[in-house]
């Protein structure tokens, strides 16, 4: 399929805003640099307040400020969190 930069990110955000589980998609600094409609439903604060701001921020995670990855890990948390998905560009999923 060869489409043009805008058609490609058109049908890709399409692609996003269908799944109905939250997603972020983060750099690898766990920076929130896109996320899908489903999450835009949930989040309070305007997109812009949203964007580079760590997941941890963003989810309001007791321990964001005492991880690397700006957001706890433990098991407890990671069934807590099994509707969000934190995405890397590369796939690679954070959670």
């Amino acid at each position: 399929m060869n489409m043009r930069d805008g058609a490609k990110a058109e049908f890709l955000r399409t692609i996003l805003d269908a799944i109905p589980s939250l997603v972020f998609v983060v750099d690898d600094d766990v920076r929130i640099q896109e996320y899908n409609a489903a999450a835009a439903e949930q989040l309070t604060v305007q997109r812009s307040l949203v964007l580079i701001r760590r997941g941890g921020e963003v989810l309001y995670c007791l321990n964001a400020a005492k991880t690397p990855e700006g957001l706890d890990t433990h098991p407890p948390v990671r069934i807590a969190l099994s509707g969000i998905l934190l995405l890397k560009p590369s796939g690679e999923t954070v959670l």
